[in-house]
């Protein structure tokens, strides 16, 4: 048969009187559950007051991949509802050990408890407002530690990737081609005029050929305009993100955003 646990090494009940914890342990039932079995559900109803036991469950809320909290043996789950006034979960709880064995007050026969024995509401939302306290804490220094870790993560990749250079040298490329591109089409046009004149004959072929360059000229061109500012935006972009992953602040963006949409 199991074993009753200690009430008075339970945080939440450290400021009950003796008689009222000696009491305690006749509103409670036990409960047993398998790795994996969830307990509490997020969002969902929750129950009562859970006394783990033995074994260990964890404490996890949507969109964060690892637990918040790891909960052993003498703490407890599900009393914030009671506090709050909140019969729903604020947190998933999930066994984590390969059982866990927990005493169990249904949050009626817990506000009866309040109710009926004196002191015990006082005593209890003490109890409570300390552990909440503490939670914070652990909550605030697990979440400081993962973005640490993330800082870290990023300034480490970023500085690896070398896209800074790479972007850097693809500007100065794109815009030596264009250059080049605007160059060799104005040297080739008084070249067609001159032939224009020499050659009356082809002057449908060579005002064809001239129509082809100026279309290069007027289109093309400046489509390599538009990609080169479309590589300064994302070189600015890159910039920004190595200035919030390593404390600083994102700067207003120079140029117009649009020039990614692609002209109809």
């Amino acid at each position: 048969m199991t074993q009753p646990i200690e009430f008075r090494e339970i945080p939440l009940f450290r400021y009950f009187e003796t008689d009222a914890r000696q009491e305690l342990p006749n509103w409670f039932t036990w409960k047993q559950a398998k790795r994996g079995e969830v307990i509490l559900s997020y969002g969902k109803p929750v129950p009562g007051i859970f006394i783990i036991a033995s074994g260990e469950v964890a404490v996890s809320i949507p969109n964060v991949d690892s637990p918040l909290a790891l909960l052993r043996s003498g703490q407890c789950f599900g009393e914030m509802s009671l506090v709050e006034e909140v019969e729903t979960a604020s947190a998933t709880v999930t066994v984590h050990s390969a059982e866990v064995r927990l005493m169990f007050c249904a949050a009626g026969d817990f506000k009866k408890i309040l109710v009926n024995m004196p002191g015990c509401a006082y005593s209890f939302y003490k109890g409570a407002a300390l552990l909440l306290s503490s939670r914070l804490r652990q909550v605030n220094s697990k979440l400081n530690e993962q973005l640490s870790e993330f800082h870290n993560l990023i300034t480490d990749v970023l500085k690896d990737s070398q896209v800074s250079r790479q972007l850097t040298e693809t500007m100065s490329e794109v815009n030596e081609t264009g250059a080049n591109v605007v160059t060799k089409l104005m040297q080739i046009m008084p070249v067609l005029n001159n032939l224009h004149k020499k050659f009356p004959a082809a002057k449908l072929d060579i005002e064809q050929l001239q129509k082809v360059l100026e279309e290069v000229f007027l289109v093309d061109s400046q489509n390599f305009d538009r990609i080169s500012q479309q590589l300064d935006l994302i070189y600015q972009q890159f910039e920004n993100i190595k200035r919030v992953a390593n404390g600083g602040t994102a700067i207003p963006l120079a140029g117009d955003r649009n020039l990614f949409r692609k002209p109809a």
